[in-house]
């Protein structure tokens, strides 16, 4: 019995001795009243500083951290132009076209994007789809795109600069032949067909070939007169047309073409197949800028009148 005693003696002095472990103790006698230590933000920048919406698209901005464990990461967004563009907790929505600032600040730190509002075009007309001009004559051209506050730029072009060119809608002719003048915005386009003629003098015919005829030959005062004879290269008519007398033929042991001559065996070569305007019999006779037709001229004119 005695024995027992001692032994339940010496375990409360054990339990005596431990120290408790409460609720709220850190065994370092502090109390319990440890506060977390606080880091500083030294800075916040944004992922981006430029940005491109569409008038009712968003994107987000986001916002990184320096130190990335800084214990205050509150920010507040501010756009300078709500009525281009609105931000609620980052995410930015296109109101309507413009530019406007929008600004991330946590305190003191302040970084900011440049967001740009586009309106693109969804449609564009001109008041003219076909036009006949004379070199140098002019024609505007009036482009309407919608919507109209579009930031889409518009854009001219001709097809051929060589026949007709175009700068904001005026469209200037330049030589005989056809030509597409286009006026482009975004992904809307319209065009126009130019077709550049020459002036059609008195007396003449368009016949839509590469050339005007005269409604008469030569010497005729009617279509169904022959008119005068020449021959080719010579401005006066003769009692009778013949080798021996052709103005463009000399001899003395064999005879021999001295021009419009294509042909070594006949003489010199100067592979002239287009009259001079003194040699000319149409020019010389009618003026302005008539001239006697060429072979393939001729064969043209055949072509279509037998079709």
């Amino acid at each position: 019995m005695e024995k027992a005693l001692s032994v339940l003696a010496a375990l409360a002095m054990l339990f005596a001795c431990t120290p408790e472990n409460t609720p709220g103790s850190d065994n370092n006698n502090n109390g319990g009243n440890t506060q977390p230590s606080v880091v500083e933000l030294s800075g916040i920048a944004l992922t981006q500083h430029e940005t491109t919406l569409e008038k009712g698209g968003n994107t987000v901005l986001e916002v990184k951290f320096t130190p990335e464990n800084a214990t205050n990461k509150s920010v507040t967004w501010v756009s300078s132009a709500p009525s281009v563009a609105t931000v609620t907790d980052g995410i930015v929505v296109g109101v309507a076209p413009g530019t406007t600032e929008v600004v991330a600040k946590s305190g003191s730190l302040t970084d900011k994007c440049t967001v740009t509002v586009v309106l693109h075009a969804t449609s564009i007309s001109l008041d003219l789809t076909e036009v006949t001009l004379a070199p140098e004559e002019t024609a505007t051209l009036t482009a309407t795109v919608l919507p109209a506050n579009t930031t889409d730029a518009l854009e001219w072009s001709s097809s051929d600069e060589a026949v007709a060119t175009v700068a904001d809608g005026l469209v200037t002719a330049k030589a005989r032949g056809e030509t597409t003048i286009t006026a482009k915005t975004g992904e809307q386009s319209a065009t126009c067909k130019v077709t550049v003629k020459n002036p059609i003098p008195d007396g003449a015919v368009d016949l839509g070939l590469s050339v005007y005829w005269a409604t008469c030959n030569v010497g005729a005062s009617v279509p169904e007169e022959y008119g005068y004879y020449y021959a080719w290269g010579e401005t006066e008519t003769k009692e009778k047309n013949s080798w021996e007398t052709y103005k463009w033929l000399f001899v003395i042991e064999y005879a021999t073409l001295t021009k419009y001559n294509t042909d070594s065996s006949y003489g010199t070569v100067d592979n002239k197949t287009v009259l001079d305007p003194e040699d000319d019999v149409a020019h010389v006779k009618l003026g302005g800028n008539w001239r006697m037709p060429t072979s393939s001229e001729v064969d043209e004119l055949i072509s279509t009148r037998n079709n």
